[in-house]
């Protein structure tokens, strides 16, 4: 993936992930809501093929993106999230309320 083509994030409510499919394989983010405030972000998943290609940024931006839209204060369950969360200095931009 180049730096200008970012891959479409779908967002699945009902099952509760963000994901983008490619060929070579998916790369998932899951949450849960831990209140009518909160959402936890608990963990991602990307295949093997695709790893190291910039997807889990992508999952990670649309999860905070999601819950800083719905006001939404998040949790970091997930060591990649709050790796990139500390290394993209996102705790005062979006509710993050474990780092």
């Amino acid at each position: 993936m180049s730096n200008t083509e970012k891959p479409e994030v779908i967002h699945n409510e009902a099952q509760r992930k963000f994901y983008i499919k490619q060929k070579e394989g998916n790369a998932t983010l899951y949450y849960e809501y831990l209140d009518k405030e909160t959402v936890d972000l608990q963990h991602t998943v990307v295949a093997d093929n695709i790893r190291g290609r910039g997807f889990g940024d992508v999952l990670a931006e649309a999860a905070l993106s999601f819950a800083t839209k719905n006001k939404l204060k998040v949790k970091l369950s997930c060591s990649f999230l709050v790796h990139y969360a500390l290394k993209n200095s996102c705790k005062n931009k979006h509710k993050i309320i474990n780092l």
